[in-house]
């Protein structure tokens, strides 16, 4: 039924506006959607680490993190995927959080290009660095070191957006990660063309030593609600110490329910091995295998878009994000799908119109019970369902066990509640056959603790639609006799 909000004796003609900002589309109370990005900064960022500190624009996340920090890079990506998404989904903003790492003891991973030869042609010498394309002018006649001096110019126009600094000597020009650390060996280089009579080789040089740890970081998040939780690391120990933290965070009496993100541009094995790992309903680990974007990237545009859209039960399949593709050879077939999928990855691959990478299915860790597969189980959409509902009963019982007594008509009165939150996620198209299930909604009181009452709340979450089985069946008229 239409919400009607002029008085009953308003009488004077005309069209009256009224602007509900509540809560967008749903009738249920708004969940605060937000990614939190954890992640090194550099000695030149101000924020205090290990302290969440919220960042409106790419500009704070630079002043935060320090110019091409891991936190950098995050909320650039983060802020990259809000604008790609909202182009397609309304409302599609979240609110971002960066918690700095300290950097860790160790060494810095560098890269160099090495150039070579005369230049005999006036063009552009085209690298990639961490995805990023770079031309540096070269005209004929150029010598090895002026070609080098302008590719570490042409380095520089770009050191905004990227995670490295840059110098060189003679006709080598080597690029730093700004950190230490083993997540700078991430950084990709690759030369695409160069001009006749000069040769360069792109090579990684040294390599990146040293992890930060992000116990600490994640247990600053413990005090408020973060949905999203987005890790610049990939290690196996990250995704220990993240299982961890989300134990800590499901207990039945913090409720602080949240997913953690992680990306991996590895081999496909190297990806299900991380998920074997796991097999957890609340992280979800993402695989694009040598796509040429950061890892930390990849990991907090997953995050974000978990949180564009306010309806829990959404399927992300084929959401479009704007990461840096690999080449073709690396993008994954028909059977590599499957096999991410079976083994609780979320896999990512490329339009075939505009080669844009796309997600496949969004998919938790979690792909078996006791041992046992149990499909169900496997999108995130199920356990993000589970614990928005879990939100939405507790805001109404929080306020309707005020001043009560366990009695028979408390007992109803709770009963009903749950059964309304119920029919409201079937009404909102989360839930499905309610009524089906009313027999599991289980209200009565302890048996033994006169204070304490026993609710069960069934929730038959919708099953996220991802195939349309189609024949296309051809009928052919038999012969006319003659």
């Amino acid at each position: 039924m239409a919400q009607s909000n002029l008085a009953s004796d308003k009488r004077r003609p005309g069209t009256f506006h009224y602007f509900d900002d509540t809560s967008g589309s749903r009738s249920l109370i708004p969940i605060e959607r937000s990614v939190a990005l954890v992640g090194v900064k550099s000695s030149a960022g101000t924020a205090t680490v290990n302290v969440p500190l919220q960042v409106f624009n790419e500009s704070e996340g630079a002043a935060a993190g320090g110019q091409g920090s891991e936190i950098d890079m995050m909320v650039r990506a983060a802020f990259a995927a809000m604008r790609s998404l909202a182009a397609s989904i309304r409302g599609s903003a979240c609110k971002v959080f960066v918690v700095p790492l300290t950097a860790p003891s160790g060494v810095q991973a560098t890269r160099t290009f090495t150039v070579t030869g005369t230049a005999t042609a006036n063009g552009d010498l085209v690298i990639r660095i961490a995805g990023r394309t770079i031309r540096a002018p070269v005209k004929s006649g150029d010598v090895q070191n002026t070609v080098a001096a302008n590719l570490k110019t042409a380095i520089d126009a770009y050191l905004t957006t990227l995670p490295v600094t840059v110098g060189v000597s003679t006709n080598v020009v080597t690029t730093t990660h700004v950190t230490n650390g083993v997540n700078g060996n991430d950084v990709k280089v690759e030369v695409v063309s160069t001009v006749g009579g000069v040769t360069v080789v792109a090579a990684n040089a040294v390599a990146g030593t040293g992890v930060a740890s992000i116990v600490t970081a994640l247990d600053s998040l413990g005090a408020k609600d973060y949905l999203a939780v987005a890790l610049g690391g990939h290690l196996a120990q990250e995704v220990t110490d993240a299982g961890t933290h989300l134990d800590a965070m499901w207990l039945a009496a913090k409720k602080r329910y949240r997913h953690v993100f992680i990306g991996e541009t590895g081999t496909l094995a190297t990806a299900t091995t991380l998920a074997s790992g796991g097999n957890r309903k609340d992280i979800v680990i993402g695989s694009f295998e040598q796509s040429p974007s950061l890892p930390s990237e990849f990991a907090a545009m997953l995050g974000v878009m978990s949180q564009v859209r306010e309806r829990p039960s959404y399927n992300y399949d084929g959401t479009i994000l704007p990461l840096y593709a690999p080449a073709d050879t690396y993008i994954y077939d028909d059977s590599e799908v499957e096999t991410a999928l079976a083994g609780g990855v979320t896999p990512l691959t490329v339009t075939t119109d505009t080669g844009s990478p796309r997600v496949e299915r969004l998919v938790t860790t979690k792909t078996t019970v006791s041992s046992i597969r149990f499909e169900n189980l496997l999108d995130y959409s199920h356990s993000a369902t589970v614990a928005y509902y879990a939100r939405q009963l507790d805001a109404r019982l929080v306020r309707a066990i005020q001043g009560q007594n366990v009695d028979s008509e408390f007992l109803k009165d709770l009963k009903d509640i749950a059964f309304e939150v119920l029919k409201q996620g079937e009404d909102l198209g989360d839930l499905h056959h309610v009524d089906d299930h009313v027999a599991e909604l289980i209200v009565e009181a302890h048996p033994t603790i006169p204070s304490r009452v026993l609710l069960e709340f069934p929730q038959s979450v919708v099953p996220s639609a991802h195939q349309i089985d189609v024949t296309h069946r051809l009928f052919v008229e038999g012969a006319v006799a003659a």
